[in-house]
């Protein structure tokens, strides 16, 4: 295995109002990132007439993976390594923390709220990872298994903005007779907040990316389809499995829009002049439905009864065409 960042470095990205106002005691008491549900590493902050004082509690060799998304422990015995200075920098603050090797790493904390961080390595070209308040007795895991790799939990909370847009995305999809500009014109307004959220690294948990998914699936363009596939996937990597439908959705929207046959069925259409329901082009035999069902996706059968339910729906909205 090769290991690619030994030691630990702090950033930070703010995702709340918090940050640029934390004070010295917002930072102070005991965080842990957790990998695999299990505490990976807790590091306690304190201030004191003279600084800061604290350690790092942490596996004795941790392996990070580039993402910075994954590790591995090789060595599970407990160190202490503590902290020699901490300063406040703009909305974070900068630890220097002495390793067991006589080296030093520099962290760089702030606050999303006042129970989540966000960290990276600071040199190490990594992603940010998820700080939380540790409870207390926490401690880190020791019974981490040899050869084996862990995901570094997200323990940020769900973008609230994302969360209003998502319910706003489904409002109007259960409204009876809805106006087409308007409809269209609004989804549009919510791609392109979302578009910005994405653009600012707002969003962090599976949900996040899940809600993402159904905003460009709401798209009119061949990319905005690509890329809330792209979204979906990265839900269900995050650890949502009900994502997968989404992800099934997107790419099937994606081919029709490219002029090819949708693979899964998750795709209906009409138009005002042909107001009957259908799922065409559709190859159906590309896709078993055991594998169908793996993804959370409807039989051929139970598809054909759900075009039958929607024909009503179809004659009665007022769109040049509508995809369910």
């Amino acid at each position: 295995m090769k290991k690619l960042c030994p030691g630990l470095v702090v950033g930070f990205v703010c995702a709340t109002g918090l940050c640029g106002t934390a004070a010295a005691a917002d930072y102070a008491g005991d965080w842990e990132m957790k990998a695999g549900g299990k505490t990976l590493l807790i590091l306690h902050l304190k201030p004191a007439a003279s600084g800061w004082r604290g350690e790092l509690v942490t596996p004795k060799t941790i392996a990070w993976y580039p993402s910075g998304r994954t590790i591995a422990v090789s060595d599970t015995q407990i160190v202490r390594e503590p902290v020699e200075k901490a300063d406040e920098l703009g909305d974070r603050l900068t630890v220097r923390i002495q390793k067991i090797d006589g080296s030093s790493d520099v962290l760089g904390i702030s606050l999303v709220d006042t129970d989540h961080a966000s960290l990276t390595q600071t040199g190490k070209n990594l992603a940010s990872m998820s700080l939380v308040r540790a409870a207390p007795g926490d401690q880190p895991a020791t019974d981490w298994l040899a050869r084996h790799t862990y995901n570094i939990d997200e323990l940020r909370p769900s973008n609230q903005r994302l969360a209003e847009i998502f319910e706003a995305d489904q409002a109007i999809r259960k409204t009876d007779n809805p106006n087409a500009q308007d409809w269209l014109a609004s989804d549009q307004a919510r791609r392109t907040e979302t578009a910005e959220l994405l653009r600012r690294a707002q969003l962090h948990t599976a949900i996040d990316f899940w809600r993402a998914a159904f905003i460009f699936q709401h798209g009119g363009a061949p990319g905005d389809y690509l890329l809330a596939h792209t979204l979906a996937l990265i839900s269900v990597k995050k650890g949502y499995p009900e994502a997968v439908w989404i992800a099934a959705a997107t790419l099937d929207r994606y081919l029709q829009a490219m002029k090819q046959s949708q693979i899964y069925g998750t795709q209906y259409r009409w138009t005002a002049d042909a107001p009957d329901v259908s799922q065409e082009p559709f190859d159906k035999d590309l896709i078993s439905d055991a594998l169908r069902a793996e993804l959370g996706v409807p039989p051929l059968d139970a598809q054909k009864a759900n075009g039958a339910i929607l024909k009503p729906m179809a004659k009665s909205m007022q769109k040049d065409e509508i995809k369910h």
